[in-house]
């Protein structure tokens, strides 16, 4: 399996902005593959991360609004359980570093050529960028209307399908009604009451 390394004209500029924590408003998350390589671009990786994400939505009860797997990166809208120490910090552990582990271990196994080129500083193997990615409080109705149409579009966008729904790995379909999507998502407004029917949870 041959990767190309990711576009720089396809590169969103690296932001640095002050966030400040606001309880029970949305989170626009984005983060990426390490130099943005396409190591998502293989449908059994991307049916692992999804895999992965729901299993982290099970476990954190975060709200998830939407969702995309790109081949190079990935976006998340979501609400965290207010239950949840750390919240997107351990929402994020949770999801990138065992799916990481799991598809370094398995290209490790395959004797995947390539591999030797994904380390880090320390000369480790890695999948992820480092740092926290981008991650921006969504404010508004209109900011949150703009960001799911956003992250469901993405595909169609770049070219990898005509229509969103014909993407597997994203909360397109659910958004058109499916009843079955791959991974579970929280159809609700910005204005939505945040409630959930568990009022702790132990993690």
């Amino acid at each position: 399996m041959r990767l190309l390394r990711y576009h720089a004209s396809m590169a969103q500029p690296r932001k640095h902005l002050r966030r400040r924590e606001v309880h029970l408003q949305p989170r626009f998350l984005t983060f990426s593959c390490i130099d943005r390589r396409p190591l998502l671009q293989n449908d059994r990786i991307k049916d692992l991360f999804a895999e992965r994400l729901a299993a982290c939505r099970s476990k954190y009860r975060f709200r998830l609004i939407a969702w995309v797997a790109m081949p190079e990166h990935a976006h998340l809208l979501l609400v965290p359980h207010p239950a949840v120490r750390g919240d997107v910090a351990r929402i994020l552990a949770g999801l990138k570093r065992p799916f990481a582990t799991a598809v370094l271990e398995r290209w490790r196994q395959l004797g995947w050529s390539e591999l030797a080129a994904l380390r880090d500083a320390h000369d480790r193997p890695v999948f992820w960028e480092s740092g926290g990615g981008f991650d921006r409080n969504v404010r508004d109705a209109a900011e949150y209307s703009k960001t799911v149409s956003y992250i469901n579009s993405n595909p169609v966008e770049r070219g990898l399908v005509s229509r969103a729904t014909d993407y597997r790995w994203s909360s397109a379909s659910a958004y058109a009604g499916a009843s079955d999507p791959i991974v579970p998502v929280d159809l609700l407004g910005y204005d939505a009451p945040w409630n959930w029917r568990d009022d702790v949870i132990n993690l």
